[in-house]
């Protein structure tokens, strides 16, 4: 990572399989969070719980958390501003939760 021409960005998929503490995370921001961004992928429970400690203090350090869940990506928690979902894949997304759809369409004619 501190070779020139190493990626600006890190994806670590995901962090309750790597056997990461805490202490690892704080040591990776502190020495590359500078001029690398990193990014966590984490499991979750089906009400969106995450699944391990080290994920939570993660999420709680850092300044973005985003629930991915049937296609859609919803800002959980954003420092920086900005709370839209984001739709990942539209075709599956109208399939496993045609609701969501309906009520947007609902929320735009008002």
């Amino acid at each position: 990572l501190k070779k020139r021409n190493s990626p600006d960005f890190i994806f670590i998929d995901s962090i309750d399989y790597t056997g990461f503490k805490f202490s690892d995370y704080v040591y990776l921001r502190n020495r590359y969070g500078s001029k690398k961004t990193l990014i966590f992928i984490a499991h979750s429970s089906k009400n969106g719980n995450m699944r391990k400690t080290v994920s939570e203090d993660v999420m709680f350090d850092g300044g973005l958390g985003i629930l991915v869940r049937d296609f859609i990506a919803t800002p959980i928690k954003n420092r920086f501003g900005g709370f839209q979902d984001v739709i990942v894949y539209e075709e599956m997304a109208r399939k496993r939760n045609p609701a969501y759809f309906t009520k947007e369409l609902k929320q735009q004619k008002s």
